[in-house]
């Protein structure tokens, strides 16, 4: 009887979790916002479409509003010990890419979360120019904080 729930036991911790498989080969769930409505977010959705073509990135959310760009990155739990070169070198590819903007970039989760609420909002059009304005002055200064 013993030998029987050992012998599952040992054979029950052999199988392998699925949920532990690499995730890599899943594509990037990217949300696009609207071209039309209170603020065009062309800009972000490209910053969007562009970060996900990098292995490390897991996750993105972005916003522009007046000339400005704000893109928070979730990076893979693999690529996390090299956080800052990855942050930096994105921001860096960003800042070429659109030098006609004032790009701030954040691999912290709050700042994700809060994008993807400020995204929700601005793709639902239940936000008003003025409080876009003053919710990226925030989540800016915030990232500063932070860094």
């Amino acid at each position: 009887m013993i030998g029987v729930v050992l012998l599952m036991f040992i054979t029950g911790c052999m199988k392998q979790d699925p949920t532990y498989e690499p995730t890599n080969n899943q594509p990037l769930n990217l949300t696009k916002l609207s071209t039309k409505g209170i603020t065009d977010q062309q800009p972000a959705d490209e910053a969007k479409q562009f970060l996900s073509h990098y292995e490390e990135v897991s996750g993105v959310r972005a916003v522009n509003h007046n000339g400005k760009i704000m893109v928070a990155i979730e990076i893979d739990q693999d690529d996390r010990f090299s956080l800052q070169n990855i942050e930096s070198k994105l921001q860096k590819e960003l800042k070429q890419k659109f030098s006609n903007m004032e790009v701030d970039v954040s691999t912290d989760q709050k700042i994700l979360f809060e994008l993807e609420k400020l995204e929700n909002e601005i793709t639902n059009e239940s936000i008003s120019k003025k409080e876009v304005n003053k919710r990226m002055k925030k989540l800016r200064k915030l990232m500063k904080e932070q860094t």
